[in-house]
């Protein structure tokens, strides 16, 4: 069968247990003898088009998609109507039997692409975006959020207006009720998420909870050490609680027989500092040792020099892949209290429990460690592999070969009328956000002296672009650029174009790239004229 794979980003951008969860998938099924293919965001250039390169042997398919350019309301719902567009072709030219989702951030227009080209769609949740704008049950200020499909979150949409809310809130509710109904398979890691997508009207007979299988791992020897060795592995995000570990850590002291190695990189794609300011403070522990990323090649050598792996996550999490990993390699795991953990933890057999966020109950549970190397080495005979990759190779095997695509009439009509109403209120919306982006950069421009100022792009996007803003009061719109500026008869609403070569004799002060898809190519291009003294910039990037 051909089977493609959906997922926000992939490795070796986006390292997490998602991405390294579907390469092993991949892998397992290719071995079956089966096509396998992913198509993700590219979300380390943000290119403006397509590239295809593979993944230690799975080709990749990086669709390029600017999220600045979105406005919040869209970016609450996470559909976006040329992403369906662009999917649509490409699965009419690739034409995979299934598609399998293996995570949902920004790609529902990708699963309603497949399911209207009457593919079958199978879905791995890896998060509760679904009932969770920001997927992990916390609120704005990260305390827990007991949210349900009924429960208000107005609180966490500060970024959209009293009217927005209540519609973006709605059409969240309806395009994941559709979803719900319309894929062919539910896989849910832990039985929490089970419940959320039940409660969305997915089939129960078609939801079926079972923890992530990963590659067999045979068990190793731990090195020997006189002090008790943690580990934690993990995306450095404030959901995965480092500050509370590095407080429990504070507490214990550097003088106890503990020492911490973290493993994982920094989340710097979405802007937050989270991770810089825990590692600095991780820089000041003389208990503590920041070791970084590591292939996965390297985990079984990892492992062997650590006696416990920590998971303080302050979300519920979802059966992580460092727990199912260490759990197969005998290292217990001393975890958070969060139902998608516990799931996989027996106390007392395979690792300890502790209450979330409570770093000092932490840090007595690592103090219990430390005092009983007895106890350790019986939770590191507890440990054990739970299920293999070759397992859900197996399972998916037999539910991609009876998946059916979503034929129901009247699913059909609420899920063609639901993107027809999205792509119009996108139609609506982003002259708005155009706007705004405009005013940023004339302002930016105005300050910084610039006075006359040209286009470059002929395009759709300069078209939207000139009907939707007007020229700020101190600056004039002398030209508008492009490599063929006959196409479009010479002008646009009023304005010259001119051959891009024309730039450095016309000599305007600033040259603006018009283009939303193809903004880095471009500005490469026009790079010549600064050395002409024009200031060369973007909409959207530099």
């Amino acid at each position: 069968m051909k089977v493609h794979f959906v997922l926000t980003g992939y490795l070796p951008e986006l390292f997490g247990g998602a991405e390294v969860y579907t390469q092993n998938l991949a892998k397992a099924l290719q071995a079956r003898g089966h096509e396998v293919g992913v198509i993700t965001l590219d979300l380390k250039h943000k290119r403006g088009y397509a590239t295809d390169e593979p993944f230690e042997g799975v080709p990749v398919h990086r669709l390029g998609f600017l999220f600045e350019f979105r406005p919040p309301a869209l970016y609450a719902l996470q559909f976006y109507a040329e992403m369906y567009d662009e999917a649509t072709a490409y699965f009419q030219r690739t034409r995979p039997d299934v598609v399998h989702v293996a995570n949902s951030w920004f790609v529902p227009a990708i699963a309603f692409a497949a399911l209207h080209l009457g593919i079958p769609v199978v879905g791995t949740h890896v998060d509760y975006l679904w009932t969770c704008r920001d997927s992990h049950l916390l609120k704005k200020d990260h305390e827990a959020c007991g949210v349900s499909p009924d429960v208000d979150c107005r609180g966490c949409n500060t970024d959209l207006t009293d009217t927005q809310w209540p519609l973006a809130h709605r059409f969240r509710r309806e395009q994941f009720a559709l979803l719900a109904q319309g894929y062919a398979f539910h896989h849910c890691p832990c039985p929490l998420l089970g419940e959320h997508i039940r409660s969305l009207g997915a089939d129960p007979r078609k939801v079926e909870v079972w923890p992530y299988g990963i590659p067999p791992r045979a068990r190793v020897s731990k090195t020997t050490s006189d002090v008790l060795r943690l580990g934690f592995i993990g995306r450095w995000n404030r959901m995965k609680g480092i500050h509370v570990l590095l407080e429990a850590m504070e507490m214990i002291g550097a003088d106890a027989r503990v020492r911490l190695t973290l493993y994982g990189e920094q989340e710097v794609w979405n802007n937050d500092t989270y991770g810089a300011e825990q590692a600095e403070r991780a820089k000041r522990l003389a208990n503590v040792h920041i070791a970084g990323r590591f292939n996965q090649q390297e985990l079984a050598e990892v492992h062997r020099e650590i006696d416990v792996l920590v998971t303080p996550s302050i979300w519920p999490e979802n059966s992580p892949v460092s727990m199912l990993e260490a759990l197969a390699l005998g290292t217990p795991c001393l975890c958070a209290d969060g139902a998608g953990m516990t799931n996989l933890v027996e106390p007392e057999t395979n690792g300890l429990v502790f209450r979330s966020r409570d770093a000092r109950d932490l840090a007595e549970k690592i103090k219990q460690l430390a005092a009983a190397p007895e106890l350790v080495r019986k939770l590191q005979a507890g440990a054990k592999l739970l299920r293999t990759i070759e397992e859900d190779a197996e399972k998916f095997e037999r539910v991609y070969a009876v998946a059916n695509p979503a034929n129901d009439p009247a699913w059909r009509s609420a899920s063609t009328r639901f993107v027809d109403t999205v792509r119009l209120a996108a139609e609506v919306l982003a002259p708005s956000a155009l706007s705004t982006k405009w005013r940023e950069k004339t302002g930016q421009l105005l300050a910084a002296g610039v006075r006359r100022i040209a286009l470059f792009g002929a395009g759709r996007h300069t078209l939207r672009l000139l009907d939707a803003v007007t020229v700020p009061q101190g600056l004039e719109l002398v030209a508008i650029f492009d490599e063929n500026p006959d196409a479009c008869g010479g002008k646009i609403l009023g304005a010259p174009v001119r051959p891009l070569s024309e730039a450095a004799s016309i000599k305007p002060d600033a040259v603006i790239v018009s283009s939303d898809a193809w903004e880095k190519q471009m500005l490469a291009k026009a790079a010549f004229l600064r050395e002409h003294g024009i200031v060369v910039t973007g909409l959207y990037g530099e």
